[in-house]
């Protein structure tokens, strides 16, 4: 697995965790995407041809804690590939 740490930042509003396939995995068949409560909290069984692409919405959820995310193989290790990551979220603020 790789793991992308404080991807998701403190004190936010998780909407949804974006992932892309830029250039073609190789070695494993599929991908999940989570964090570290939940290996496929994002997405399971990706596709891994360039071009796939999972948008991995699942709340909104409030978060306290920056976070990382983990990309985790199936089937096999990675052997070679490029994976685009994006995280959407709101971020409140108080008062100036």
């Amino acid at each position: 697995s790789v793991t992308v740490a404080n991807l998701i930042p403190a004190r936010v509003t998780l909407l949804s965790v974006t992932s892309w396939v830029i250039t073609a995995i190789t070695g494993a068949t599929s991908y999940s995407v989570g964090n570290a409560a939940g290996q496929s909290q994002y997405g399971s069984a990706l596709g891994i041809a360039a071009g796939s692409q999972n948008v991995g919405g699942l709340g909104p959820v409030f978060t306290y804690d920056s976070g990382p995310v983990v990309v985790t193989a199936g089937g096999a290790n990675f052997t070679a590939g490029r994976l685009g990551l994006s995280v959407a979220y709101l971020q409140p603020t108080g008062p100036n």
